[in-house]
C-alpha cells in the first residue's frame, strides 16, 4: 500500500475574489445528460490524506446523487462563498457553517478547511480544503491522489459504498476527477482537484435515490478556481 510522499517544487500564490461570477445564470439549466463514464480502479492511499478529505462535518454521511436528469433551478438568491486566500468560489444555497482542523501525515501537518450547508432533504453540500507545506506533493501522481481521495471517501461514507462511476473534468488550466459513489444507503458526487500544495475537495451527498432538483447541478457548474 502507497503511502503518500511529500516534497512540491513551488508555491501558488493564493487569491480569492468575492465577487467572482458564476458560471451559471440565475436560473440554471442543465445540459443535456450524457452516458456515464466506465468506473476506474481506486487503490487505497495515505490515510492522513484520506482523514483530512472526508473531514467534512460528516456532511458525506447523510448523501446522494440520482441518474435522473438534473432540473432547471433558480439560484439567484445561492451565496458566493470565496473565502479570502482560498484557492476557490463558488455557489451554496445558504450561507455555510465554516470549521477547520489540523492533520498529521509523514509530510509534516495538513491545515483543513471545510465549508458546509445541508437542506431540509439532507442533500449536503460541501467544500474540503486540504493545504499541505511547500513541496507537499510533488513526489505523488495526480491519480494516486485522486483515488486515494475517493476510496476513502467511499469508506467514510458507508459500507457498502463503492465508486461508480469515474472521468477526469477540466477546469480552466486545472484538470481533476469527477467520481460518483453509491451502492450503500447514501450516495455522493465529487470533484477533486490539485492545487500546488492544496487538495480541494467538492461534493454533494445525499440519501441513496433522493433525485437531483438541479441544485446539484448547480453546485457544481458554479465552482470556479481562483488561483
Amino acid at each position: 500500500m502507497r503511502r503518500l510522499a511529500i516534497v512540491l517544487l513551488a508555491v501558488l500564490s493564493l487569491a480569492a475574489c468575492s465577487s467572482a461570477i458564476p458560471r451559471h445564470p440565475a436560473v440554471y439549466s442543465p445540459a443535456a445528460a450524457t452516458d456515464l463514464p466506465e468506473p476506474t480502479t481506486i487503490s487505497a492511499g495515505d490515510s492522513a490524506l484520506a482523514a483530512a478529505l472526508a473531514g467534512n462535518g460528516g456532511d458525506t454521511t447523510d448523501s446522494t446523487e440520482s441518474a435522473a436528469p438534473a432540473a432547471s433551478i433558480d439560484t439567484s438568491a445561492w451565496v458566493t462563498v470565496s473565502p479570502a486566500g482560498e484557492v476557490f468560489s463558488i455557489q451554496m444555497p445558504k450561507t455555510p457553517a465554516v470549521s477547520t482542523s489540523t492533520v498529521k501525515s509523514d509530510a509534516g501537518p495538513g491545515a483543513v478547511s471545510n465549508w458546509s450547508y445541508a437542506d431540509s432533504s439532507k442533500r449536503s453540500f460541501g467544500v474540503t480544503r486540504v493545504r499541505f507545506g511547500p513541496g507537499a506533493l510533488s513526489r505523488i501522481a495526480a491519480g494516486t491522489i485522486f483515488d486515494t481521495a475517493a476510496s476513502m471517501i467511499a469508506t467514510q461514507i458507508g459500507a457498502g459504498t463503492k465508486v461508480s462511476a469515474s472521468s477526469d473534468v477540466t477546469l480552466g488550466k486545472y484538470t481533476g476527477r469527477s467520481v460518483k459513489l453509491g451502492g450503500g444507503t447514501s450516495s455522493a458526487v465529487v470533484e477533486i482537484f490539485i492545487v500546488a500544495d492544496e487538495v480541494l475537495c467538492v461534493l454533494v451527498a445525499g440519501p441513496a435515490g433522493l433525485a437531483d432538483n438541479g441544485s446539484a447541478a448547480a453546485f457544481f457548474a458554479s465552482l470556479q478556481i481562483t488561483a
